[in-house]
């Protein structure tokens, strides 16, 4: 009689299928909590920057209102608009705000730290004095940090 060969699984076979399954498995899990901790760790950046972004908005903010309340006072105080200028500059200089007159026409700017490499660049055109009306001309983050490339490596070249 002929004998017939079937191949069949035995317990060392499943038992080492099992073995790597688990390690897949374990392998997978440890690479999803490493992700969700940078992911965590990017997050935390990220609202630091923000709330850094939105206080320096907000100073920046207070500041268009003490130069508003400028403009209120230069205009109930002095007639003459040489006059309502000198008073702006020398105010300007009591609060570190920038003022400059170009063509006639009278610039405020003033810078609020965001953080070490970035502030908020605030430019303001006074279009009337006696009206009390200007216009913001730039409000935007600016980057004065020193960029320094690593060359380390022969990438660049």
């Amino acid at each position: 009689m002929k004998t017939k060969y079937r191949f069949s699984l035995s317990i060392g076979t499943s038992s080492l299928i099992m073995i790597f399954a688990v390690l897949c498995l374990t392998l997978f899990a440890t690479l999803s909590l490493l992700t969700a901790k940078h992911e965590m760790n990017l997050t935390d950046k990220y609202v630091s920057f923000v709330n850094a972004y939105y206080n320096a908005d907000s100073k920046a903010t207070q500041n268009l209102q003490i130069i508003y309340t400028l403009l209120t006072q230069a205009s109930a105080s002095f007639a003459d608009k040489s006059e309502q200028v000198d008073y702006l500059h020398r105010q300007c200089k009591n609060y570190d705000f920038n003022c400059e007159a170009k063509d006639d026409i009278l610039y405020i700017s003033y810078d609020e730290m965001i953080d070490g490499t970035q502030t908020l660049q605030v430019i303001i055109k006074i279009t009337s004095i006696s009206d009390k009306t200007y216009e913001i001309m730039q409000w935007k983050k600016v980057n004065t940090g020193d960029f320094t490339i690593d060359d380390t490596i022969d990438v660049y070249k």
